[in-house]
């Protein structure tokens, strides 16, 4: 149950949503709805995004430490691999990937906040699952092909729909529209057998009001790791009808991905031999070959439905609906099991004889979620604007495993079902933010912010059977900030943020109902300067200290039910300081950096840790009180630099060239701050080479050659541990063999990219 929940739905779905979207404007139309009424203008000026995300997006209102990376710069990095690897050079980021290459399951820390902390939106709808509460890219493959942009906010933030942001935030746009007809074929191709094709269009206007947008992508690798192989397709349609005071716009994507496992890590003795750090242990279970169906297979699908309108100059709302659905399993080999837990003993199953063999299982993930965002907007004058909103969304899970071979006695074609858990959370949430300038200097916002869930779940795993429970959780987010323009060149502001924080669904069904955990708090504090000098450069400084109250954490305590559960830490903090800027040293050669220094530590908290015999039987756990230690994943900086350089410009050829250079220091893998259980600091640099050829009717030809981990550095950006005592004639063992377990995750060496794209 440690493998994400997802979701999908069925083709005769999408024909009906698309079906009851296309009838909804047409009854429009049919009703008289003023879209044509004469209002602010032409169908320009009404941009699609605007309204839609405003609410959750850092404008050009209020500053606070966050980065937009546009069109252009999605572009300049994209190469095929997932959106984590899109941000590694943005401040306080730190990426990884199973596979080793960036594309399959990857991940993403900001300022050590691990995934299922960071609030994820595309176009102001939620995306993180609402069980695990985490991100799963690969389930978006070449998302970024059809993103306008992307914004990353660090701390609280100003996100009001969908999981409380709880350390940071990532946006994705992709409701901007071209009034043009446009089209682009891309192909690319790379090291570790990587492929990938895809093609993009869109229709401009048609007649006054239409326009339809689309894209298909195919991804394939065979991963870095050993048979880590990732078979990814995608696609993307959009259509909009774009009025003077109104527009609709309903998007639907999809994406399917079948990867081989890669989840497991190797052991630090592999790490440093170029032919050991690729192995890859699932599988191997089956005897001789691995078997070949060890793999994660999951379809994801997107509805959304936008409709804004303006009702004068200053005052408009947005109303969305959105579904996403999904239906997946990963396949394992598994051997010598016992045959009593999967319900597969007597009459039918090889009778009472047959205890134990091995067996093919598939668990189960069938998942809906759905439900409206909407927001208000009202200027009532140049110095104070108001924006209300929310949302409320329905999710519904099944959880289920299946045999589905098993080598003792033949199934006869069964899938034989072991268990189902089913699980329902409502979550809404609503807000009013105000933003009132004091004076033509100094501005002050206000967001207030109101969340609830309920949430409903079976567990199977308890002794006793089947276990039905319910908890809601009520949280109030207030954010203040304030902002001073000391002069055209110097900005300095202030926020505070809070956020509440459920826990996940492992924290529910691995605890009893008296041992439930409890909500996490996070106040955060950010305070900070921008200094500029026209586009010569910018420079930008923040401080934060993000105080944690009842953080969880694994402690590696054993509740009742047997399982290693996240246990409540009374007082945990991360404080840093980000530095970045960027310097126009010609027109044509830009210099950028980014550096984050920061020390974030645990209080105190009890780790509880196994003790077993010889023969390795599991006797007690035993406790050791641990002080002032570093909070996990969390390294102590980390930088980069970058230079974009465009050499050649004849006004219709460019040459272009970019490098960059990054760093992550020392993290530990638990929250014990052992100097035997780190992962070290690494480097890595990256080089990009762009040749674009305009054409005179406006068409194009960029060809590009990306070079990554051109030092051929070997490192490790993730690990998972395990540490244990031993007796052996009534001493505990201490040595590193015996007490601690440890899995890396290698990164791949030197590798390359090469992709070319006609966009016309």
């Amino acid at each position: 149950s440690a493998w994400p929940p997802k979701e999908k739905l069925m083709n005769s779905q999408t024909t009906l949503l698309t079906i009851g979207a296309y009838f909804i404007i047409n009854q429009l139309f049919a009703f008289g709805f003023p879209l044509d009424s004469v209002g602010i203008g032409n169908a320009d000026s009404l941009v699609l995004d605007e309204v839609v995300i405003r609410s959750v997006r850092v404008g050009d209102h209020i500053n606070f430490p966050e980065q937009t990376l546009d069109r252009n710069t999605i572009e300049r990095l994209d190469f095929g691999q997932d959106v984590p690897f899109l941000l590694k050079w943005t401040p306080s980021a730190v990426v990884t990937s199973d596979a080793g290459n960036g594309i399959g399951y990857t991940g993403i820390r900001i300022r050590g906040t691990d995934p299922t902390r960071i609030n994820v939106t595309i176009n102001g709808v939620p995306l993180n699952d609402s069980e695990s509460q985490n991100v799963f890219w690969v389930d978006l493959p070449d998302i970024m092909s059809s993103a306008d942009d992307i914004q990353i906010q660090r701390g609280v933030g100003t996100s009001t729909n969908g999981a409380a942001s709880f350390g940071a935030s990532i946006n994705i746009n992709t409701n901007r529209h071209s009034e043009t007809p446009n089209g682009r074929i891309e192909a690319a191709l790379g090291s570790f057998g990587t492929k990938k094709i895809n093609a993009s269009f869109g229709t401009g206007k048609i007649g006054k009001h239409f326009i339809l947008n689309g894209r298909y992508s195919y991804i394939y690798s065979d991963g870095y790791v050993d048979r880590a192989s990732s078979d990814l397709k995608s696609y993307f349609v959009s259509a909009a009808w774009i009025g003077k005071k109104s527009s609709v716009r309903t998007n639907i994507f999809s994406g399917h991905e079948v990867t081989y496992q890669a989840w497991y890590g190797i052991p630090p003795d592999y790490i440093n031999d170029e032919d050991l750090r690729t192995f890859n242990p699932a599988g191997t279970e089956k005897l001789g070959e691995p078997y070949k169906n060890q793999v994660d297979d999951y379809t994801q699908t997107h509805y959304q439905v936008f409709f804004n309108h303006s009702i004068k100059p200053g005052l408009a709302f947005s109303l969305g609906g959105h579904l996403t659905a999904g239906n997946g399993f990963f396949e394992e080999y598994k051997a010598d099991q016992d045959l009593e837990s999967y319900e597969l003993t007597g009459p039918g199953y090889g009778g009472d004889s047959i205890t134990t063999s091995d067996l093919v299982r598939r668990r189960w993930l069938d998942n809906t979620f759905g439900g409206i965002i909407g927001n208000f907007n009202l200027t009532i004058n140049p110095n104070l604007r108001i924006y209300t909103g929310g949302g409320w969304n329905l999710y519904k899970g099944d959880h289920f495993g299946q045999v589905i071979w098993v080598d003792a006695f033949d199934l006869n074609g069964m899938k034989v079902e072991y268990y189902r858990d089913d699980a329902t959370k409502h979550d809404w949430n609503f807000y009013a933010k105000s933003i009132f300038d004091l004076s033509q200097k100094t501005r002050f916002i206000a967001d207030l912010q109101i969340r609830g869930i309920s949430y409903e779940f079976t567990d199977s795993g308890k002794p006793g059977g089947v276990q039905k429970d319910k908890v809601h959780h009520f949280f109030f987010n207030p954010k203040l900030g304030i902002e001073h323009r000391f002069s055209d060149r110097t900005t300095t502001y202030f926020h505070f943020g809070v956020a509440g924080k459920e826990p996940n669904r492992n924290d529910y069904i691995a605890s009893y109902y008296d041992q439930r955990p409890k909500p996490e708090q996070l106040y955060d504090f950010e305070i900070g300067g921008i200094f500029t000098k026209g586009s010569l450069y910018e420079f930008r400084a923040n401080i934060y200290y993000m105080l944690y109250k009842d953080q969880l954490v694994l402690t590696g305590e054993l509740n009742d039910v047997g399982a290693y559960n996240r246990a409540n830490v009374p007082n945990s903090y991360r404080l840093g300081l980000e530095l970045e800027g960027t310097y126009q040293i010609m027109t044509d050669l830009t210099f950028s950096f980014q550096t984050t220094f920061s020390d974030n530590r645990i209080e105190s908290f009890t780790e509880f840790i196994d003790l077993y015999d010889e023969d390795f039987n599991f006797i007690e756990q035993t406790k050791v009180e641990r002080n002032r230690t570093q909070l996990a994943f969390s390294p102590w900086i980390t930088a980069s630099i970058s230079t974009d350089w465009e050499f050649f410009d004849n006004n219709m050829s460019t040459i272009a060239l970019g490098l960059r250079f990054g760093v992550v220091g020392k993290q530990f893998i638990d929250n014990s701050s052992d100097d035997a259980n780190k992962l070290g600091s690494y480097h890595f640099a990256d080089l990009d080479l762009r040749y674009k050829l305009t054409f005179k009717k406006g068409s194009s030809l960029d060809i590009a050659f990306g070079l990554n981990n051109f030092y051929d550095n070997l490192y490790e950006a993730n690990a998972w541990s395990y540490r244990y005592y031993v007796y052996n004639d009534e001493d505990i063992v201490y040595n590193d063999e015996d007490i601690l377990d440890q899995g890396f995750y290698a990164q791949a060496g030197i590798n390359f990219f090469i992709k070319s794209a006609f966009s016309f």
